[in-house]
């Protein structure tokens, strides 16, 4: 997991590419309460490939959550991850 502080109305573009896994991101709101909200989410960015990719508009300045991980179920790998 990974928190990063995102400014509001402004594109943002997470991807995340591996050799060796199924790649799957998610981003999360974080509440006042400790709770989060899902806000988007991707396992293949298109049909050609693994790698992971959202392109998304945080709804307000503040920090967000972004958890990286393989789409298949107990697979492990390295992988690079990107915010821009």
């Amino acid at each position: 997991r990974y928190f990063i502080y995102l400014t509001g109305g402004q594109l943002t573009t997470v991807s995340m590419s591996s050799a060796s896994i199924d790649s799957y991101i998610a981003v999360y709101t974080l509440n006042p309460d400790g709770t989060k909200t899902l806000l988007a989410q991707n396992d293949d960015k298109d049909g050609t490939t693994k790698d992971a990719q959202l392109v998304f508009t945080p709804p307000s300045t503040g920090f967000y959550q972004i958890a990286t991980t393989s789409g298949g179920a107990g697979a492990t790998g390295a992988y690079s991850f990107t915010v821009q």
